[in-house]
């Protein structure tokens, strides 16, 4: 799904197909065999993973923004700086794009096998085999947490209130250890997971969590639900501007929120300091125009008002001067 129920994006084939509400195709994009999508609510864009590239589209219009060359076969989006994470099971690396730039933004190697955001966006979640590891986004110098299970970990998923459900050869759900209760137990490196919520024995291939309820879906030979408490958020009308909107109110808010989205130059790390950032070249020019103007005695108009500012300072220092004078030869006559 993407900007809402209405908007369904599937990647079928060696075609991308949005279709909207009446099952009627919007857009056919062929761009080859589709291994991932994701979609960034904020920009209108939806980004879809192929065999040897990765594009960014515009939904809105149906035009490619930019395709990036990448080999890998898993996305995960980050919800609150809009950046794209890619890797796969064969390589150690994953590596963050955005639409501004063909190469990626940063690169993290450390043998990392499955990813995923925390629900807020400010820490990345990793595991390769049975050692699992917390990094945060604003400072990758070392992780906020890491342990290990005594099974191999194929697949994990993160809840709205950070609940993480490692699923191996027994599903285990982990309290949320961004607390400082977990973290204070946990100060040494690798040490062996044990402050588990849940550990349910079942054989499973896939795990999600249900957003704004309490739910863990398992799908194995059948499928089943868990119910997890406190998992997920009951906020779920702070999403939206009007829970009693009719049909014509909610379509006109999807129209304002098209004309009033973000624009993708603003996705980046550092986007707002690179948006007014100078040139060399521009910035040569400004430190040394102002000398070859007064050696070609060709001063510019802001020399001109300079120079005129302080030839006024001049003659009105020159008066108050003379005026003083007077008054003193007054005052000895």
């Amino acid at each position: 799904f993407l900007q809402n129920a209405n908007l369904v994006a599937v990647g079928c084939g060696s075609r991308v197909i949005i279709f909207d509400g009446q099952l009627l195709s919007l857009h056919n994009l062929n761009y080859g065999s589709c291994l991932d999508l994701c979609y960034m609510r904020k920009h209108f864009i939806l980004c879809s993973l192929h065999a040897d590239h990765l594009t960014y589209t515009d939904v809105t219009s149906g035009q490619i923004i930019i395709k990036i060359p990448c080999k890998y076969n898993m996305l995960r989006l980050q919800e609150s700086t809009a950046l794209v994470a890619a890797s796969s099971f064969n390589s150690q690396l994953i590596d963050f794009y955005a639409p501004t730039s063909v190469k990626p933004l940063m690169t993290i190697n450390s043998g990392i096998k499955l990813k995923d955001f925390h629900f807020h966006g400010h820490q990345l979640l990793t595991c390769s085999q049975n050692i699992f590891k917390v990094f945060d986004l604003q400072n990758f110098s070392g992780e906020v947490f890491s342990g290990f299970t005594k099974e191999n970990i194929f697949r994990f998923t993160v809840s709205q209130t950070g609940m993480v459900c490692l699923v191996g050869e027994q599903l285990r759900i982990m309290k949320d250890f961004t607390t400082q209760q977990v973290l204070t137990v946990k100060n040494e490196q690798f040490s062996q997971i044990d402050s588990n919520l849940i550990n349910y024995k079942i054989k499973c291939s896939y795990a999600q969590f249900r957003p704004f309820y309490d739910n863990l879906g398992v799908a194995g030979a059948n499928f089943e639900q868990i119910l997890v408490p406190g998992s997920g958020q009951q906020e779920i009308d702070i999403y939206k501007h009007n829970i009693f909107a009719s049909s014509r109110q909610i379509a006109e808010q999807e129209v304002k929120d098209q004309l009033n989205k973000l624009p993708y130059d603003l996705i980046g790390q550092n986007c707002l300091q690179q948006l007014e950032k100078t040139t060399f070249d521009q910035e040569i020019y400004r430190r040394y125009q102002v000398l070859f103007d007064s050696i070609n005695n060709n001063p510019s108009q802001s020399i001109k008002g300079k120079k005129h500012i302080r030839e006024e300072r001049i003659r009105v220092q020159k008066e108050i001067s003379e005026m003083s004078l007077k008054r003193q030869k007054k005052d000895q006559e």
